[in-house]
């Protein structure tokens, strides 16, 4: 199921954090993800709500997004709708200031205790 890989990665997930915060073993993971074994409907569930899509998705084989780059289908607040639509609204250049500070926002994350 590449799906759940390409969301693992987009999250910036090792395998064996993923399965820590889905209570199974990197093993499981690893064979979610090559399609040698499926999750549980409540793995998926859980898997559906971190990552914010369906479980549809998670499961579906259609690769179209993987070749063309399309971003998977999410369900978006009220509050993240919003903050889409203003940068949207941004020129270029404050596009490039606010991925700039949202990365480094996100790395120092990692970095706290």
């Amino acid at each position: 199921m590449e799906h759940i890989r390409i969301l693992r990665k987009s999250q910036g997930l090792s395998q064996r954090e993923m399965a820590q915060l889905f209570h199974t073993s990197q093993q499981s993971i690893y064979k979610y993800e090559t399609g040698q074994a499926y999750p549980s409907l409540s793995t998926l569930r859980e898997m559906s709500t971190y990552f914010n899509t369906t479980i549809d998705y998670l499961i579906s084989d259609d690769s179209v997004e993987a070749q063309t780059g399309a971003i998977p289908q999410l369900r978006l607040t009220q509050d993240e709708f919003n903050l889409l639509q203003n940068y949207r609204l941004l020129a270029p250049q404050g596009k490039k200031m606010l991925r700039t500070i949202s990365s480094k926002m996100t790395k120092n994350l990692d970095s706290e205790p």
